[in-house]
């Protein structure tokens, strides 16, 4: 194996070139929509994600058991699609299975020597998709995190502006008692109507405002002058 665990094509032996090809079989059930969906919704229960490799090996091996008859799509795809009976509890006639039985006959035959750099690219290729992948994801839960801190603080800070106690109940500032002496400020007239002004004349012995009608004061000095 030349560095980075990846052979060459003048370089490559049986050994290696299978196991490039189990490693580029392993890629082609990550992206195969069928081992999504199982893993999703966890067919195999809590062990899905076990079973999902087990079959990857189980597969890539199951290739070299007759070298020189190795299987053809129809027999790739039954027989993983008998998997799926016993390990996933899926039914399925081997049709669930056409498209990556196909795709994994294709790569198996990438092994010849004049094939191998193109299996190599191969799995290069998928390791870097798979990197950039795990990377985007670990990006996105950093987000997540990030904006659960940020809307548990915006809570935290509206909580302490409205003095929120222990108990659950938001304190209401109790409005401060208005001056006994307040009234004095008021306005020395107001009107009852347009047309009669009325002076207030503060009273301090109960602390009421009485309302005197002027013009009956004024009626009363004159009759007083006319006594006189």
């Amino acid at each position: 194996m030349a560095s980075g665990g990846w052979g060459t094509a003048g370089g490559s032996s049986a050994a290696t070139a299978r196991d490039l090809f189990c490693r580029a079989a392993g890629y082609a059930f990550d992206e195969w929509d069928v081992v999504k969906k199982a893993l999703e919704e966890e067919w195999g229960g809590d062990h899905t994600e076990e079973m999902v490799e087990w079959m990857k090996e189980v597969v890539a091996n199951w290739f070299f058991e007759i070298p020189d008859d190795p299987p053809t799509a129809e027999e790739v795809a039954e027989y993983i699609g008998q998997i799926f009976v016993n390990e996933f509890s899926v039914v399925s006639d081997g049709s669930i299975a056409s498209d990556i039985a196909l795709h994994l006959v294709d790569l198996f035959k990438l092994q010849e020597p004049d094939k191998i750099n193109q299996l190599i690219d191969y799995c290069k290729n998928r390791e870097a998709k798979m990197i950039e992948i795990a990377k985007k994801a670990e990006q996105a839960k950093e987000q997540r995190k990030q904006h659960r801190v940020a809307k548990q603080t915006t809570v935290t800070v509206n909580a302490d502006d409205d003095d929120i106690e222990g108990d659950g109940w938001t304190v209401v500032g109790r409005k401060p008692k208005a001056n006994s002496n307040e009234h004095q400020n008021l306005p020395t007239h107001s009107y009852v109507n347009s047309e009669v002004p009325q002076e207030i004349i503060p009273e301090h012995n109960n602390g009421d405002v009485v309302m005197v009608d002027k013009r009956s004061i004024e009626n009363e000095i004159e009759n007083l002058q006319l006594d006189e």
